[in-house]
């Protein structure tokens, strides 16, 4: 037993003979052979461990081969050379890692000469490297090369992860940093990839979401990327010294990319531009794109039109995104660039230039088209479509296609830039008033457009809609927003195609005739009859027109068409009996001046057409005829003392057809004479004589039938003293009733409630004024008997009785 156990401490301390940890010892600026320079003394050898724990600079001259290097420094450890050298690592033990940098520490490798200088884990199968620190591999002088090799020939030998503190840094002149392999590279999320070299390719490799791809080298040789990668993470363009543009500036974006996910442009220099693909062959695909600054250029296509998805969101922030932009060759043919963005659009700041190509040579356009599935939100900057010459004939486009809820805010855009609303699921909710520079199109059948408090405004002749089906595309008024067609010209027709809600239509065509000016017309509608008026609702269609002009019109220059179904009008309405036209004007409705009626034909949808109203400055309703003004008209007179004059004021509820108003006077009550005749509308008289005593006041209103309607009578007594208890209406009350009581001046009463035996029910003082006084008298607390009110004052005490029912 214990010969067995002598046995295997000989091989282990054997074993152990062939690993040892080398520890760096030497001055700063000192070479790697020297022995000296190490603890245990000697230069490693290749089953060895080395480790560097200070900040140093070490000078290679020779090419190692070891088991693996340990960086662990509060700073940088500098490896130098000056010729071709390699650092070759052996190590797959997860344990000891052929190369690991602590998160504090920083390696870098400085190649002062026109060749390479490399760690390779090439010294075996599965070599790891763990990068919690910084690799800085920076080059002094033009193709001084300095690399991590992973892997040589097609097969990835070693297996590196930068963790979520890790860097590599690629300082150096042109050529790859890193070596063969697709899956030998892993960025974990929160790692780094900066590149500050001119020129270039992206290593292969597992980029995963949440780590970063920083470019900021790019100078007159254009930086590419790896069709193999796998580019999960982030890649920030922000290459302030970018000299390199236009087509030399192409990143050859196709879908042979696995998914970019995101692609971050902060600079390109003052001079440079980026492009992502000239000739998209296929489309590619790419999860976030915003752009902070800097130009850059999605395609230039000259032979087919291209596409690209954005699978989430589009921003720009800044700089300048061109979807279409011109290029060298657009002498000769130039073709489209549509981007679906599955995502929201938004545009903070910067340009959105969607095209800026001219004509081709064969009627071939370069636009550019946005296929919107989220929001589409402009808080800043310019969206545009340049303007080529020879001026192109063609027009990008803005298309509002999801089949979610989008919301949509355009503020700045200018130029041939096109809207085309066709979300026919759920609608476009307006942000913002939208002024369209071109064309509004609704091409997608019941494609709607949500108003709410907003206005969409498009140039007469430059709106296209389908009209097709029961609810056709149409803009939902639900708010103070309307629909607004500018500068209509005489002997025009437009519909507007506006509805209160998802599931109603009721358009109006607004049509100006020969005597017209060209003017802009206003419209939306409203569920109802707004506002209340004097008509019977039952007998009216359920709807309310609200229709403007900016320049009020001339009497019968503009004939108006309502459209609504049988289930639009109200319980007793025909509605395809005779229908009149209600116009609220000035403060009050009235019927259509022509008195024209009209008897729809019997089918689907009615029409109400042919009317000239006055001037749209309100809302407008339909009824069967007579419902519009079907009550009867009232006036209420209100009179107050001024000195010796009275101050008379009336209001009625319906000002149409009316002639004249005539104010009498009456010292008795019974006989009145005439003392001030107004034609036309007048609601206030000050001139009103009193005399001594009661002066009593009432309005007789003439209509153009004839018909005379008189108001309530109003008192006011004239004494240098006095309070006269006029009378309680009504005597027999339910709960309330009205006491008047003239008074030739401003004081306070007292009024009291008792019963005949003298009883005080209630007590209260009242201040009345000068004048008429109607006071209210509410007396629903007492019991059903008979009772008297008392009104004391200064000068006496007077009484009244009344019933309580």
């Amino acid at each position: 037993m214990k010969r067995s156990l002598l046995c295997l401490g000989l091989i282990f301390l054997f074993s152990q003979s062939f690993a040892v940890l080398k520890t760096w010892i030497g001055t700063s600026g000192a070479s790697w052979s020297v022995g000296s320079n190490w603890s245990p003394a000697g230069a490693p050898l290749s089953t060895d461990d080395v480790l560097i724990n200070g900040v140093t600079i070490i000078s290679m001259d020779v090419n190692p081969n070891i088991n693996s290097l340990y960086i662990s420094a509060s700073g940088t450890v500098e490896l130098s050379a000056s010729a071709l050298r390699t650092i070759t690592l052996a190590s797959s033990s997860a344990i000891t890692p052929g190369l690991k940098i602590d998160a504090v520490s920083t390696l870098k490798l400085t190649q002062s000469a026109a060749s390479s200088f490399k760690i390779s884990l090439t010294g075996g199968i599965g070599v790891t490297g763990q990068i919690y620190g910084t690799l800085w591999l920076a080059g002094s002088v033009a193709n001084a090369t300095p690399t991590l090799e992973i892997g040589t020939g097609p097969v990835a030998n070693g297996n590196v992860t930068v963790y979520s503190t890790g860097i590599i840094k690629c300082d150096i002149n042109s050529g790859n940093t890193i070596g063969y392999g697709i899956t030998g590279l892993v960025m974990e999320a929160g790692s780094q990839y900066i590149v500050l070299r001119n020129g270039g390719t992206m290593p292969a490799g597992n980029y995963k979401d949440g780590s970063y791809i920083r470019i900021q080298g790019v100078v007159n040789s254009l930086f590419s990327f790896n069709t193999t990668a796998n580019y999960q993470g982030v890649i920030e363009w922000n290459c302030t010294s970018q000299t390199v543009n236009g087509s030399s500036a192409t990143l050859s974006l196709s879908s042979s990319y696995p998914v970019i996910d995101s692609f971050i442009v902060k600079s390109t220099g003052s001079t440079g531009t980026l492009r992502l693909a000239t000739e998209m062959t296929t489309a590619p695909n790419i999860n976030y794109l915003r752009v902070e600054g800097g130009v850059l250029e999605i395609a230039s296509p000259r032979s087919a039109n291209r596409t690209m998805t954005i699978n989430n969101d589009l921003t720009v922030a800044g700089g300048s995104l061109y979807l279409d932009a011109t290029d060298a060759t657009d002498i000769f043919a130039v073709y489209n660039v549509s981007i679906t963005v599955n995502g929201n659009v938004t545009v903070s700041g910067g340009t959105l230039i969607l095209s800026n190509r001219p004509n081709g040579s064969s009627s071939t356009y370069g636009t550019g088209n946005i296929f919107c599935k989220g929001d589409f939100l402009q808080t800043g900057g310019l969206i545009t479509e340049a303007a080529p010459i020879p001026p192109i004939s063609d027009a990008s486009i803005i298309y509002m296609n999801g089949t979610l809820a989008q919301n949509l805010k355009l503020t700045n855009w200018t130029n041939e830039v096109r809207l085309s609303i066709d979300n026919a699921t759920n609608g476009v909710t307006l942000l913002s008033n939208i002024i369209c520079p071109e064309y509004l199109i609704m091409n997608t059948a019941s494609a709607y457009a949500i108003l709410g408090n907003y206005d969409m405004l498009v140039t007469y002749n430059k709106f296209t809609r389908n009209n097709s089906g029961a609810l056709p595309a149409r803009f939902i008024t639900n708010g103070f927003g309307k629909f607004k067609m500018l500068a209509m010209p005489a002997s025009s027709s437009m519909i507007f195609p506006v509805a209160y809600n998802n599931s109603t239509y009721n358009p109006i065509t607004i049509a100006p005739q020969a005597g017209a000016i060209t003017n802009d017309y206003y419209a939306r509608v409203e569920n109802g009859n707004n506002p209340a008026g004097i008509f019977n609702v039952g007998a009216t269609v359920n709807r309310t027109w609200i229709i403007n002009a900016a320049t009020p019109i001339a009497a019968n220059t503009v004939n108006l068409n309502f459209q609504y179904v049988a289930g639009d009008v109200n319980g007793s309405c025909n509605p395809i009996g005779v229908m009149e036209l209600g116009h609220f004007v000035t403060g009050a409705w009235s019927i259509d001046p022509n008195l024209i009626f009209l008897t729809p034909v019997l089918t689907s949808v009615y029409n109400v057409g042919n009317f000239a109203p006055n001037s749209f400055d309100s809302a407008f309703v339909v009824g069967n005829k007579f419902s519009i003004l079907a009550l009867t008209k009232t006036i209420s007179l209100t009179a107050q003392k001024q000195i010796e004059k009275a101050l008379l004021s009336w209001q009625v509820n319906n000002i149409d057809n009316i002639v004249s108003f005539e104010i009498e006077h009456s010292l008795n009550g019974r006989d009145y004479s005439v003392i001030k005749t107004f034609s036309g509308i007048v609601f206030k008289f000050n001139e009103a004589f009193m005399t001594q005593g009661i002066n009593y006041f009432r309005i007789k209103m003439r209509e153009q039938t004839g018909r005379i309607t008189y108001s309530n009578v109003a008192t006011i007594m004239y004494q240098q003293d006095g309070v006269k208890l006029i009378a309680i209406n009504p005597t027999l009350v339910e709960a309330t009733a009205n006491v008047i009581i003239n008074s030739s001046k401003q004081q306070t009463i007292q009024l009291c409630i008792s019963d005949l035996t003298g009883k005080i029910m209630s007590r209260q003082s009242i201040f009345i004024v000068a004048g008429e006084n109607k006071i209210p008298l509410n007396v629903a607390g007492l019991a059903g008997s008979s009772y008297q009110l008392t009104c004391r004052t200064n000068d006496g005490t007077q009484l009244l009785r009344f019933v309580k029912k």
